[in-house]
């Protein structure tokens, strides 16, 4: 890719993931699961007081109980109208992106020039249509050392959040696929990561098991800065998505994730778990349409009846 973001490379990065969402290039989702577990070992080595993580989204509820990558047709739908609009821009004359500043600076929200306000794809558009690994970070800490800490190691390894840097995010996110391709060193994908105390983690892990979908925590995400984020529900992402690995994560983690599971669907029926996820998140929902999308889930569901 050039210095510039041209829409020629910007259409090439997105039919790449189109393929990637479409379990094309990483056919099981093991790279990006591999990228995962690297992050949150990354984090670890480097900051005693983590206590390891869980990623959430695509790919992970997308894998059934055997590992297989089922891809969601919406998907494939929202990259289509991101190149549809692209092209009209492209119609109109446009070769690149209108403001060298809005693709190469930090973006701050809602922080874009006047003219990129006024184009039809926003720098944020942009993010929200390439790949990104979400991830929940547990610490024994979270001062504002540690999250430093944190924000400064995904800087030096090159995993951190895609709306750091337009231009650099594209050019990451393409040595990713190459990666992927089997042409290129091990990259990572842009990380999206949401950070949440140890202690916290155990409370909302017990309210969860007496049934409760709204369990209270305290949520830390990494935007340009660090932010309490109202809006994520942990509950949500921890039922339809979490995905823990037992080798990066302290045992006591795995075993409250594990009571927690069984103690929800002791109270909660397989059906009222999925109708509270559709309540929470129209995404959801609308992948739920999906036949194997609610089979997988459904799956999972059932699973944790017969956890120890």
């Amino acid at each position: 890719m050039s210095d510039f973001v041209d829409y020629d490379s910007l259409i090439q990065i997105i039919r790449r993931n189109q393929q990637y969402l479409g379990g094309d290039l990483d056919r099981n989702g093991d790279y990006t699961v591999d990228m995962a577990t690297n992050i949150i070992k990354t984090l670890r080595d480097n900051n005693p007081s983590i206590m390891g993580g869980f990623g959430i989204g695509f790919p992970f509820h997308s894998r059934t109980q055997s590992g297989e990558l089922i891809p969601n047709p919406e998907f494939q739908t929202y990259s289509d109208k991101f190149i549809d609009n692209v092209e009209s821009i492209r119609s109109l004359g446009y070769t690149a992106w209108v403001c060298s500043d809005c693709q190469s600076e930090q973006m701050k929200h809602r922080n874009i020039c006047k003219e990129c306000d006024k184009s039809i794809i926003k720098p944020r558009d942009v993010m929200k249509t390439i790949p990104d690994i979400d991830l929940f970070i547990i610490s024994n800490d979270t001062s504002d050392k540690t999250l430093d800490n944190i924000q400064q190691t995904s800087l030096k390894y090159s995993f951190h959040q895609s709306d750091y840097n337009v231009r650099e995010t594209l050019q990451r996110v393409e040595r990713a696929f190459d990666y992927i391709s089997g042409d290129d060193e091990y990259a990572f994908f842009p990380a999206d990561l949401h950070v949440i105390s140890f202690d916290n983690f155990k409370n909302a892990l017990n309210e969860i098991s007496f049934g409760n979908i709204d369990p209270n925590t305290e949520i830390y995400s990494m935007y340009y800065d660090w932010t309490i984020n109202k809006d994520i529900s942990f509950w949500l992402d921890f039922v339809f998505s979490g995905s823990f690995c037992s080798d990066i994560c302290d045992p006591e983690i795995i075993d409250h994730v594990n009571y927690a599971r069984k103690g929800l669907v002791s109270n909660l029926s397989t059906q009222n778990i999925i109708d509270a996820i559709k309540s929470k998140s129209r995404q959801a929902s609308v992948l739920l349409e999906y036949e194997p999308t609610y089979n997988i889930l459904s799956e999972r569901i059932n699973s944790w009846g017969s956890l120890q």
